[in-house]
């Protein structure tokens, strides 16, 4: 198993669910990388979630141990959204997409379409 990879906020979400699962081990141990636009999916997902009052603080702990690389998009914008628009993505799926592809490197993701997307790049994707 590689240990870089693009890790976009479906993976990461489900990953402060379940910190200790054995799927999750590698997270701690590779190089990760993301768009800097996910730290806005994530905290928006914290603030409209039921328990968006309880433990924000403690979740935002365990991503920030993650070490992960955020990624500027700036200057990528037209890239990233012909790349959204060829493959039916949205533009933030776009971006996990755009840094796999330039880093040559997988992609941890549950978005279905985003997987349809990444296998059609032949992009390696991670469980």
């Amino acid at each position: 198993m590689k240990n870089e990879a693009v890790i976009d906020a479906s993976y990461l979400i489900e990953f402060i669910a379940f910190p200790t699962s054995e799927r999750f081990l590698w997270l701690r141990k590779g190089h990760l990388f993301a768009p800097d636009v996910i730290r806005y999916e994530y905290n928006n997902f914290f603030c409209s979630s039921i328990d968006r009052l309880i433990n924000v603080e403690r979740k935002c702990n365990l991503i920030y141990s993650l070490g992960m690389q955020y990624v500027s998009i700036v200057g990528l914008e037209e890239e990233i959204r012909r790349l959204a628009i060829s493959n039916k993505l949205t533009f933030y799926d776009a971006s996990y997409l755009h840094i796999a592809m330039e880093k040559e490197i997988p992609i941890a993701t549950y978005d279905k379409t985003l997987i349809q997307a990444a296998k059609k790049k032949n992009i390696e994707l991670m469980e």
